[in-house]
C-alpha cells in the first residue's frame, strides 16, 4: 500500500458569535483532540517529529485573507470576532498509507462544540492523490507566495557536510 496525500476543503460557521483563538487553526484541532470519532487523525496530529504529516490552514474570510491576531502594543493579542452570518474555510491536508485517516476527513461534517464555541462544519471538497503521482516541474525559477505569517531559519534542512560549518555562523529568523 503507498502513501497518498488527502487535501479537504471546508465550509465553517460559527453557530453564534465568538471569540476565536489568535491562530484559527486551533479550532479545526480542538475539534479533532476533543471528538472521539477522529482517533485517526488525533494521532496524527499528536505525531512527535519535526515534520507533521498533516498540514491545518487557518480561518480565512470571504476575501481569501487568512485569520489571525495580531499583538497590540501592551503584548497582548487583538481578538478575533467570528459572527454567525459570515462563512469561512479551512483546509486539512494529510499524508498517509492508512485509508481510514480520509475517511475521517469526511466525518468532519456537522456542528462541533469546542472551547471556543460552536461551529457547523460543511464539507467542500477531499481530493486524494497518490504521492508517486506529484510532480512539479522547477523550470528555471518558481515563487513561493506565503498566505499566513512565516518563519523562515537559515539552518533547516541542511546537507550533513554543511552542519558543521553551519555551526559557526550564527541562528537567524525572518517573519515574512
Amino acid at each position: 500500500m503507498g502513501t497518498y496525500v488527502a487535501m479537504a476543503n471546508y465550509l465553517v460557521g460559527a453557530v453564534e458569535e465568538c471569540r476565536a483563538p489568535p491562530f484559527t487553526s486551533r479550532i479545526v484541532k480542538n475539534v479533532i483532540m476533543t471528538y472521539p470519532q477522529f482517533s485517526l487523525l488525533r494521532e496524527v496530529v499528536s505525531t512527535r517529529g519535526k515534520f507533521k504529516p498533516i498540514m491545518i490552514t487557518p480561518l480565512i474570510d470571504s476575501e481569501g485573507h487568512a485569520l489571525y491576531s495580531t499583538y497590540e502594543p501592551g503584548g497582548v493579542y487583538l481578538p478575533i470576532k467570528l459572527r454567525p452570518n459570515e462563512e469561512y474555510t479551512v483546509k486539512i491536508g494529510v499524508a498517509t498509507d492508512n485509508h481510514d485517516v480520509i475517511e475521517e476527513l469526511a466525518m468532519l461534517d456537522g456542528v462541533f462544540k469546542t472551547e471556543y464555541g460552536r461551529f457547523l462544519f460543511r464539507v467542500g471538497t477531499i481530493e486524494v492523490t497518490s504521492i508517486d503521482a506529484l510532480t512539479f516541474d522547477f523550470g528555471r525559477y518558481f515563487k513561493i507566495r506565503f498566505l499566513t505569517p512565516t518563519i523562515l531559519t537559515n539552518k533547516v534542512m541542511l546537507p550533513p557536510p554543511l552542519m558543521d560549518k553551519a555551526r559557526k555562523v550564527p541562528n537567524r529568523h525572518r517573519l515574512l
